[in-house]
């Protein structure tokens, strides 16, 4: 494997400038208010430990010590694999969820208390999320002290730290907790997938995570009662849009299938071959085919 160990500005760390609608990511869920400011003995690492592996920018800098980390860099890659296997894909989609940053950070998803809704988070199971996407990490071990600069030439933002590159351009940061990459329940999830659909979400629908679509859907199910009610993806519509949306691209996702889906909610299956612009099974009933933005 070939790590890039950045102590300067690198060309190969960079993002181009990225429409986006609504307002800037909010952290899934929204940190704790009275959280402790950053440990004063924090320092900026001697070297970043990243790879860039199929387009994907991928940061391993917090677990460079540990025993277990060729296995989690390998277990990362099939995350990565697993997206870039999606049949049918628009290449724009692909090439926005090439964009978002992911780093593997044991504490960022814990610091959270309140869901995307601002609902609290009192059952401890909801705190053991293998992985989130947040604005910017609220816990990392080390200082972001490399600042973003605009490449006139390149027409695009280059940091050698993939994670700062992502907060200095509003494009935030997914993080990997290792019980994720150390865990074989979530061997072959979309884990990743399913992050990179809240940044898309976020930022690519019109209204960001206010779409009124999938408002209007989420609102549907719950309603009609077409998932079991204790369902995670009825937690809010952000958590509704990326499990079904992974399921839509993916096929499955834990106890719900693309089957499952096309038949619960047939309308909400046409939105979501509107929003991507192909239908991944198209084996029946046909749906009607726009390009994905």
């Amino acid at each position: 494997m070939r790590f890039v160990l950045a102590t300067s500005l690198c060309a190969a760390l960079c993002l181009p400038v990225s429409g986006r609608a609504g307002d800037n990511p909010p952290a899934f869920a929204a940190p704790t208010p009275n959280a402790p400011a950053p440990a004063s003995d924090k320092q900026p690492p001697d070297k970043l430990l990243v790879e860039a592996y199929r387009g994907h920018l991928l940061d391993f800098t917090e677990i460079a010590g540990r025993k277990d980390f060729t296995v989690m860099v390998d277990r990362l890659k099939h995350q990565v694999d697993m997206v870039e296997q999606v049949a049918g894909l628009s290449p724009r989609v692909l090439e926005f969820f090439r964009t978002i940053p992911v780093t593997v950070n044991e504490l960022g998803c814990l610091s959270f208390t309140k869901d995307s809704s601002g609902k609290d988070l009192q059952d401890p199971k909801q705190l053991l999320h293998p992985a989130c996407y947040a604005a910017s990490p609220p816990q990392t071990s080390r200082l972001l002290s490399y600042g973003s600069i605009w490449d006139s030439e390149q027409g695009r933002w280059i940091n050698p730290d993939p994670v700062a590159l992502g907060v200095d351009t509003n494009l935030g940061v997914i993080m990997i907790r290792p019980i994720l990459l150390g865990s074989p329940a979530y061997a072959d999830r979309p884990a990743l997938l399913h992050e990179l659909l809240h940044a898309y979400h976020g930022l690519k629908l019109p209204e960001g995570f206010k779409n009124a679509g999938i408002q209007l859907h989420f609102d549907q199910a719950k309603e009609q009662k077409q998932y079991p009610q204790d369902a995670y993806l009825l937690s809010n519509p952000a958590e509704f849009f990326a499990v079904t949306a992974s399921v839509f691209l993916y096929g499955n996702d834990g106890p719900f299938s693309r089957a499952d889906l096309k038949a619960k909610q047939p309308d909400y299956y046409k939105y979501l071959v509107y929003l991507f612009g192909y239908d991944p099974d198209p084996s029946s009933n046909p749906s009607p085919v726009a390009s994905a933005d």
